[in-house]
């Protein structure tokens, strides 16, 4: 199953825009009780419970830019984990202000939705800490 969940996570940054935004078609790819853990320099580093909740902390960024994309550098295949390094580009509402932050994402999917993810800063980090989720099991 892991080919499909890499699958399914790059397919979720490749096809992200304001577009599927608008329609709803991204959010469709998370568990309604997924769990969400921040990078913990986010503004709100607060870990949640709660697709509803992820819609509205991604609506802040929706509001806040032009446009979002992602770029997708780097994988990491872990059975039902599926690591990703990406880069958003962002072109600021009012402003146009270029912005471009990198992002490893690390998404649990199960039954072909997200159910868990974790946002940390380098795929090492990413890889270090789903070890040390997977030993304490």
């Amino acid at each position: 199953m892991s080919a499909e969940n890499m699958q399914l996570v790059v397919e979720i940054f490749d096809t992200f825009s304001r577009s599927t935004w608008e329609t709803g078609d991204w959010i469709q790819r998370f568990h309604p009780q997924l769990v969400y853990h921040p990078r913990e320099d986010e503004p709100d580093t607060q870990s949640f419970v709660g697709r509803d909740t992820w819609e509205q902390i991604v609506g802040g960024f929706m509001d806040a830019f032009d446009e979002i994309t992602f770029d997708v550098e780097d994988t990491y295949d872990a059975d039902d984990w599926a690591i990703v390094t990406t880069v958003m580009h962002a072109s600021g509402g009012g402003s146009g202000v270029k912005v471009e932050d990198r992002y490893v994402f690390a998404y649990r999917i199960v039954d072909g939705v997200v159910v868990e993810g974790w946002e940390h800063h380098t795929m090492d980090e990413a890889v270090a800490a789903l070890r040390r989720r997977v030993a304490a099991t």
